[in-house]
C-alpha cells in the first residue's frame, strides 16, 4: 500500500488478533508498530508517514 508516495505494509502477526505495520520512510529508514485491529494499524502507519514527511519538510526548510 502507499500513502503520499511512501510505501507501507500491514501484516497479520502469528497471533490471530495482532497486526504489524511497517512504513518504508526511506531506503535506510523504517518505522514499525503493532495494533490489535487492522484499521488502527493502517491509520498508525499513515500517521507515522505524515509525521516523517512533516519532519523532513521542517529540516529542508520547505513550508508546511
Amino acid at each position: 500500500m502507499e500513502h503520499k508516495g511512501v510505501r507501507y505494509e500491514v501484516l497479520q502477526t502469528d497471533h490471530a488478533s495482532g497486526w504489524k505495520w511497517v512504513a518504508h520512510i526511506s531506503p535506510t529508514r523504517q518505522m514499525t508498530g503493532f495494533s490489535t485491529y487492522k484499521e488502527i494499524a493502517v491509520q498508525a502507519a499513515k500517521r507515522a508517514i505524515e509525521k516523517a514527511l512533516h519532519a523532513a519538510e521542517k529540516r529542508n526548510g520547505t513550508p508546511t
